[in-house]
């Protein structure tokens, strides 16, 4: 940008400055860009217009991180004769921002859902097993039901538990029949 405002500088032809600033800077995520004279006084200078909350959103965070201007020397035959200022319009910092809250969201729906997927397959893997079990316990510590059994598991380690539980409920209904056959009636 200050070689390209050099000439211009030098030979004080302000429209001439301004003129590429808008084309240069339009879609850089520069708000402000300034061409000062040697003596530090403003000799050229565009803005962008803050059109839409997206861009008043982009320049107030600007402002709160407190983005610092860039300056560039403008040089003719290596002697200083001016200085480029820009100032951001908040917009890289913004679309950053908003690209971190969607990935945010993102992994967090994700997680979410993986969470939700391992809660039911454990419910149906291991709590309604276990929850089975305990109701045909119930049901013969209470009622005296030996007749039910408990349904296999999908789980290995829950499928011999039940099994187990099956074969002492079997072995507690042939001592209870040979009980009644050798009651006298």
């Amino acid at each position: 940008m200050a070689y390209t405002v050099e000439a211009a500088l030098v030979f004080r032809d302000a429209e001439d400055a301004k003129q590429p600033l808008g084309r240069m800077f339009a879609s850089e995520g520069v708000a402000q860009a300034q061409v000062r004279d040697a003596q530090g006084k403003v000799f050229a200078q565009w803005q962008r217009s803050a059109a839409g909350p997206r861009a008043r959103l982009g320049a107030t965070l600007a402002r709160l991180v407190g983005s610092q201007q860039a300056v560039a020397p403008i040089l003719f035959g290596g002697v200083a004769v001016g200085q480029v200022a820009l100032h951001g319009d908040g917009q890289g910092m913004l679309n950053f921002l908003l690209s971190g809250v969607a990935v945010l969201l993102l992994c967090t729906a994700v997680s979410g859902a993986v969470g939700m997927a391992l809660s039911r397959r454990m419910l149906r893997d291991i709590v309604t097993p276990l929850q089975a079990l305990a109701r045909v316990a119930r049901a013969v510590h209470h009622e005296h039901a030996v007749g039910q059994r408990v349904p296999p598991a999908r789980l290995a380690e829950l499928r011999m538990l039940g099994d187990d539980f099956n074969a002492l409920l079997d072995e507690l209904e042939r001592r209870q029949s040979l009980l009644e056959e050798k009651m006298p009636r």
